[in-house]
């Protein structure tokens, strides 16, 4: 009866002292909701020492928060305190208590109900890259919310939204996402389980044990088109379109290319060193830098003139062309994109043949060009697909009978005479446009050179010719015309 007597006064002490603890409780919330920080944790305190074995209510930890950061809300107090945590500060750990799941490595608070991230946490963010950095494991993004408002669907999607976020965040700060998995818990999975509001609004980064060993880059090409006829800064061309996206190649060198064929697969070859591989074969490329990890173009131009194929034939015909992709970061390039499908377009050779037309010609003699009496002799031409194009026009100069006047002079000036000792004069020229017209061409030979035979009152014809540069360096022959009954060229 003793024994029972003094089991019934401990179980009324420790009631007591349950009950006292409870007012604590019930007056740090209302310290806590009137925003009387410090009073709340005093209370608290009063609270958890009646109640040693009992684990702490977060009340206590918000409240702690707040009172030293006053002018923040409680987000920004509770990031601060994982910034902290973050750096190996003990004190911020405990305070962090139970808002630290025990594998947790990492968080980013959100806003309530939102599932944006604003972008300002910039500074929490480079520490959680700078740890991400130091290794090559899996971390596991897990968003979460409570599951005790809003519909289940509701929920899920701000999960999944705020898991989303914070992996693009940090992939747009060069976190690959190989190393990135997402995925979404409600809250109950926090610490002791408590469903606090605060708790709703974090998504959390945890290092896994996994390790990404080789990261490749990947490239996918699609929706190739083909422009024709376009006017290009050397003549009409092509315009090859497409869609290029690339991942694991932020901040690198990278070559897109397109390789020529002709309709069995034969690389066309290149003639001139200028839109060409090593081996000389034609190709048209572009180097770009991706600047995410996971990065794309949605409309990627190549241009090539059509003079740049170096077809042999004009006939209409089928090009074929395909795409390798190349890591240009280090002296070797190395190929990352090998495509294995052709496209092709029809070229037609006479929309880009190039011709020349001449109008006319005329002379004038005995004018005074450099002090000397010369001959000038005028044309009007046009010129068709030369654009850029190294172009020349001569004048030959024949007698009537038809034989070619030949210059006797050892000395004679080079530029007044051809290869084989034919007397003739000439002038380099380049048309500006595709489409050009030359009103009025001039070239000149000083009488004197005609003054090299005995005798009077020769007849001279002249064949006015214009050729172009072939791309082997040879000349090819464009158009000729010839201007029959000349003044007399008087040779004394």
């Amino acid at each position: 009866m003793k024994l029972k007597m003094i089991i019934l006064g401990l179980l009324t002490i420790m009631c007591g002292i349950t009950v006292a603890a409870q007012d604590y409780m019930a007056k740090a919330r209302q310290a806590y909701s009137a925003g009387n920080y410090d009073d709340c944790i005093r209370y608290c305190k009063v609270y958890n020492s009646l109640n040693p074995d009992t684990n702490p209510d977060p009340i206590l930890y918000r409240a702690e928060r707040l009172s030293s950061c006053s002018d923040l809300d409680d987000n920004w107090a509770a990031q601060s305190y994982i910034v902290q945590y973050n750096s190996g500060d003990s004190r911020a750990k405990n305070r962090l208590g139970r808002l630290k799941a025990p594998d947790e490595a990492m968080g980013i608070f959100f806003e309530p109900g939102k599932g944006e991230f604003d972008g300002s946490q910039h500074a929490l963010l480079t520490g959680i890259v700078e740890a991400m950095a130091k290794n090559n494991n899996v971390y596991v993004i897990t968003g979460y919310c409570d599951n005790l408002t809003g519909s289940e669907t509701g929920n899920n999607t701000l999960r999944r939204n705020r898991a989303a976020a914070v992996a693009k965040a940090l992939e747009d700060r060069g976190i690959k996402s190989s190393r990135l998995e997402i995925q979404t818990k409600d809250n109950a999975n926090w610490g002791s389980g408590r469903k606090t509001g605060f708790l709703n609004n974090i998504v959390s980064i945890v290092k896994s044990d996994r390790v990404v060993t080789d990261i490749k880059p990947s490239v996918t090409i699609s929706n190739v088109r083909v422009e024709q006829n376009q006017e290009l800064s050397d003549g009409k061309g092509i315009i090859i379109h497409l869609r290029m996206d690339i991942s694991n190649m932020k901040g690198k060198s990278t070559r897109v290319t397109a390789y020529m064929y002709d309709v069995n697969g034969k690389a066309l070859i290149d003639k001139n060193d200028k839109y060409n591989t090593t081996s000389n074969e034609v190709c048209v490329g572009k180097t770009v830098t991706p600047s995410y990890d996971n990065a794309y173009w949605e409309d990627l131009t190549l241009s090539i003139p059509y003079s740049e194929l170096h077809l042999t034939s004009t006939a209409t015909q089928t090009i074929k062309f395909d795409f390798w992709v190349w890591d240009y970061s280090q002296s070797t390039h190395k190929a990352i994109y090998q495509g294995t499908e052709k496209y092709s377009f029809t070229y037609s050779g006479t929309s880009a043949e190039p011709k020349a037309s001449i109008e006319k010609v005329w002379v004038e003699h005995n004018q005074m060009i450099n002090n000397e009496k010369s001959m000038v002799i005028h044309a009007k031409f046009d010129a068709e697909n030369l654009k850029g194009r190294n172009c020349y026009a001569a004048a030959y100069f024949y007698y009537e009978e038809g034989n070619y006047v030949r210059v006797i002079r050892k000395d004679a000036p080079l530029k007044y005479k051809t290869d084989d000792g034919h007397l003739s004069t000439g002038k380099d020229f380049t048309p500006s446009y595709d489409s050009s017209t030359f009103s009025d061409f001039t070239v000149t030979i000083p009488n004197s050179e005609f003054n090299q035979w005995s005798g009077t009152g020769q007849k001279l014809k002249i064949s006015f010719t214009i050729f172009v540069k072939e791309y082997d360096g040879s000349w090819k022959q464009l158009t000729t015309t010839t201007v029959d009954q000349l003044a007399h060229v008087t040779i004394n």
